[in-house]
């Protein structure tokens, strides 16, 4: 639960709001741990709830960005994707991802509450849990993929993280401003 201030809430050279600032993130690490798919539709909404509240520590005049956004995801092989984030909702959860399928889910909770990683395997009358394995020290922490992306330049190794995926998170926030903006769901257009 935090707005910040300064040029963050400011839609000219911020470009977006929690969107954009930390919300990318949780959308860039669900379509990695999904493998990329590509992206088809996108229905969502960007709302700023908060951000004229008078009992904040910013100027809310000068609020013009989102601060509560939502996005409904269409990709390709029939997944959907449902992403919501936000900088200051009322709610106690904290960030989480979560991914089920016919043959399992993963869950991620890198703040709490319980493990930071759960992974079950089966089907309706099956499902169990799976012990992950040893997981390298770090391996679900921002400084962890940063220090592999620095030791795949350093060795020269393509990086872990191809660029081109990058792309498929800035067109689903492209379209989620898009559907904002006119109220209805659009569709993705890839490049070449």
């Amino acid at each position: 639960r935090g707005i910040p201030g300064g040029t963050f809430i400011q839609q000219e050279p911020a470009g977006g709001g929690a969107l954009m600032d930390n919300g990318v993130y949780t959308l860039d690490a669900v379509l990695n741990m999904l493998g990329h798919p590509k992206p088809l539709t996108v229905s969502g909404t960007a709302d700023n709830t908060f951000g004229h509240s008078p009992d904040g520590k910013w100027d809310p005049a000068r609020f013009s960005v989102e601060d509560f956004g939502t996005a409904y995801v269409r990709l390709e092989g029939g997944i959907t994707l449902f992403f919501a984030h936000s900088w200051a909702i009322d709610f106690d959860e904290q960030w989480q991802m979560r991914i089920a399928g016919q043959g399992g889910s993963v869950e991620l909770r890198p703040f709490g509450p319980g493990p930071k990683l759960r992974l079950r395997r089966g089907g309706y009358s099956d499902l169990q849990d799976v012990d992950p394995g040893a997981l390298p020290p770090g391996s679900i922490e921002v400084p962890y993929a940063v220090g592999q992306f620095v030791e795949a330049i350093v060795q020269g190794r393509p990086s872990p993280v191809p660029a081109e995926t990058f792309l498929y998170t800035n067109l689903i926030f492209d379209g989620l401003y898009e559907s904002s903006r006119l109220g209805c769901e659009v569709a993705i257009s890839l490049p070449g």
